[in-house]
């Protein structure tokens, strides 16, 4: 679960256009939706409250779920702190 206190607007791409929220605006993540939180507004600061369901909320395997979905390489740079390179590293066919 997700609640926006503070912000103007945040972003989750993974909901294919139905994710605009707003200041006071909640959301619950059905399980296993990967998702990233991203404040729009560079002249306001965004503040959230998050919770897990269960004290054991799993795990995914973000490699398999994160690339290749369509969320823009910049902000998957910014992220994992790479290059936009080597977000798509080549294979090494020398093996």
């Amino acid at each position: 679960m997700l609640q926006l206190t503070k912000a103007s607007l945040a972003e989750f791409p993974a909901l294919n256009g139905q994710s605009t929220l707003q200041a006071g605006d909640m959301f619950v993540f059905p399980r296993g939706l990967v998702h990233y939180h991203l404040n729009c507004d560079a002249k306001n600061s965004a503040i959230a409250i998050s919770a897990f369901g269960s004290a054991n909320a799993g795990i995914n395997s973000v490699p398999t779920t994160v690339f290749n979905t369509g969320i823009d390489d910049g902000i998957l740079a910014k992220s994992f702190k790479l290059s936009r390179p080597g977000l798509h590293p080549k294979p090494n066919i020398d093996r």
